[in-house]
């Protein structure tokens, strides 16, 4: 669970607005849920099933980010699926105990990789954490070494 109301509220604020900064910057919608954080397991276990899961992963971000709807419900994701051009029957998946076993597995391994928010990049082994490292993902792909400490 993340501990954001547990901030002060200025840092609660500038968070806030960095959110909604970094929205428009991507020209995007957004809309800080009313519901955060949020259970985000069933998505996750269909995005794993998929070959291409960028477009659900794309309007289950839309849901959330932008429309401010609940994205651990069913009829939420299976509106998701449907706008991502896929049968909401894939969501059978979910409840599937080896792409629960799956989710398990790859969160373990995250863990022990030092992975512990998203977005996360990792480069030669070394972890980059937030949108705003990009710049540095891209840099360490074409050969940087950033020093470590």
């Amino acid at each position: 669970m993340v501990p954001f109301f547990e901030l002060s509220a200025q840092k609660r604020k500038y968070l806030s607005d960095d959110m909604a900064r970094w929205a428009a910057h991507w020209e995007v919608p957004f809309t800080f849920p009313s519901n955060f954080p949020m259970m985000t397991i069933k998505p996750l276990r269909l995005a794993m099933t998929l070959d291409n899961p960028s477009p659900f992963i794309h309007q289950v971000f839309s849901a959330y980010w932008a429309k401010d709807q609940d994205i651990s419900k069913m009829e939420v994701l299976a509106q998701c699926c449907s706008e991502a051009g896929m049968d909401p029957a894939i969501l059978e998946r979910t409840g599937d105990a080896a792409v629960k076993q799956q989710l398990i597995d790859a969160t373990d391994e995250a863990v022990a990789k030092g992975v512990f928010g998203a977005p996360t990049c990792i480069v030669n082994g070394q972890v980059f954490w937030g949108q705003d490292r990009l710049q540095l993902v891209e840099k360490s792909l074409n050969g940087w070494e950033p020093p470590t400490v």
